[in-house]
This record gives C-alpha cells, sequence and structure tokens, in this order.
C-alpha cells in the first residue's frame, strides 16, 4: 500500500511535466483559407529568388519556408522596401533571417492592394537547395494561446506540488513502517 502512494506520486509528476512541455510548445496558432502560392523551387548555388504577391487589407498572410538541404537566408518585406534593397539603400524588412532551414511567418496585414516579396537566397553557400515555398492568406488574425498556455502552467506547477508531497509522505510512511 505505501508503495502504491509513492508510484502515485511519480505518476502525477510525469502528468505535470506533461502539462508543462505541452504548454511550452504551443505557438500563434493561424488557419490558412487559401494557399496562393506553394512550389517546390530548385535553388541553385550562389541564386536568389524572388516572389511577389498582393495581399487585401485585414488578412494574415502565412509564409512557410521548407528546406530539405542545408540553410538558405530568407527576407520578407513590402515592394517599396524591396526596391530600397536593390538599390543599396536603407531597407527595412518584416524579417530577416539568415541560415534557416524551416520558418513559418505570420504578418497581420492592413492596407489594401499591398505588395509584399519573399527573398529567398542561396548566395555564398556551397550547395544546390530544393526549397517548398508556401503562401497562403487567411481572413482571421493569429492568434496567441496566452490563456491555454497560463492555464497549462499553473496546473503543471501545481501538479508538480501535489506530486512532490505525495511522494515524500509515501517515502515517510514507508520509514515509519
Amino acid at each position: 500500500m505505501k508503495r502504491k502512494i509513492i508510484y502515485l506520486g511519480i505518476a502525477v509528476l510525469i502528468v505535470g511535466i506533461y502539462a508543462l512541455l505541452i504548454a511550452q510548445s504551443l505557438s500563434t496558432m493561424v488557419s490558412v483559407d487559401e494557399w496562393i502560392y506553394d512550389k517546390m523551387i530548385d535553388l541553385l548555388e550562389n541564386e536568389t529568388y524572388v516572389i511577389e504577391a498582393d495581399f487585401n487589407s485585414n488578412t494574415t498572410i502565412v509564409v512557410n519556408i521548407i528546406t530539405y538541404q542545408h540553410c538558405i537566408d530568407f527576407k520578407f518585406m513590402d515592394k517599396i522596401n524591396y526596391e530600397k534593397f536593390l538599390a543599396g539603400e536603407e531597407y527595412n524588412s518584416i524579417i530577416n533571417i539568415e541560415h534557416t532551414a524551416n520558418y513559418m511567418l505570420t504578418h497581420w496585414n492592413i492596407e489594401a492592394n499591398k505588395t509584399y516579396v519573399v527573398f529567398l537566397s542561396n548566395v555564398g553557400q556551397c550547395f544546390e537547395k530544393m526549397v517548398e515555398v508556401k503562401i497562403g492568406i487567411s481572413k482571421a488574425p493569429p492568434r496567441n494561446p496566452t490563456e491555454e498556455k497560463a492555464i497549462l502552467v499553473k496546473v503543471g506547477f501545481g501538479m508538480l506540488a501535489v506530486a512532490f508531497w505525495t511522494f515524500m509522505y509515501g517515502l515517510l510512511k514507508e520509514e515509519g513502517s
């Protein structure tokens, strides 16, 4: 009977740790209504690839980049800043990631008929790469599950406390007999 209390404490500990891991894995959620671009690109050594797309206002832009060999450089910016980038002027990009293998970007667009640019670069890299690029839109803004995260963290830490005291009680009962 006394060992069952110890096993119960260990089981509660495992469930508590699992709840904390789930809370840490929650990230921004967005459901894509339509994929407007879905292509596998063969990006050669020292090559760049540009994708331009127009978006309506009040939509979430979702860009998903997956490389299957090594890493690439990835920039996402509006067309005005892309033209500044090409001219060698100072520019602002929404995202500028160097040496990424997989990346998913969500961006809430508020301007009507705005053109955005996905810029992929294999310059300075040494291998040809296959890159899967998907661009989608969603009418709903991205949702950050902060409430769910907070609940899971509270439950997880609560279960860790219960597990500790249950385990200690089981050990004390076992030693007492």
